[in-house]
């Protein structure tokens, strides 16, 4: 669109192109070309709107208000969506994490020619709570740590999750 030929909108193509350029130019600063050519602009949306969309100049006020807040709104969007993807990304971590640590417990029991209930009266727990541990449901304190370790020998770095893993539950708490 050129400014010096446009006398007025007359149709709906050239208002959305318009308003698309309006949009454009918003940032334009006071006393510039692109600031004189966006308020002739404006001022012609205004008058195909009071033809064609007739809500007056407070429906143009309205319609920048929503604009502005559409902006805001895709940004939220985008934060949200950000914040599904690491929320996913931590459930995933943990559950292969869980899933290692229940591998390397079963596989220590086996080669140890012990049983889970064993190992749980070792550990001064029910073994239900030891089921409950090994399936992610509940957490480890040190003293289990500490024996199962022992008992099992495996490393503590095995039993613990990564600083990765850790972090993003305590972030997700």
């Amino acid at each position: 669109m050129k400014l010096g030929e446009l006398k007025s909108i007359r149709n709906e193509g050239e208002y959305e192109k318009a308003l698309a350029l309006l949009r454009i130019l918003r940032g334009a600063e006071s006393g510039s070309k692109e600031y004189a050519y966006r308020s002739k602009l404006k001022r012609l949306v205004m008058d195909y709107e009071s033809t064609h969309h007739p809500f007056g100049e407070e429906g143009f006020e309205e319609w920048a208000q929503q604009m502005q807040e559409g902006q805001a709104a895709e940004h939220k969007a985008a934060e949200i969506e950000k914040a599904e993807m690491d929320a996913a990304r931590f459930i995933d971590n943990w559950r292969r994490f869980i899933e290692a640590r229940k591998t390397i417990v079963k596989r220590k029991i086996k080669e140890k020619h012990t049983t889970q209930g064993r190992l749980a009266e070792m550990l001064h727990l029910r073994k239900a709570h030891l089921s409950n541990i090994l399936n992610g449901r509940r957490t480890l304190n040190a003293n289990v740590v500490v024996l199962m370790s022992h008992y099992l020998e495996i490393p503590y770095e095995k039993l613990l999750p990564p600083v990765e893993v850790a972090q993003g539950a305590i972030m997700a708490d």
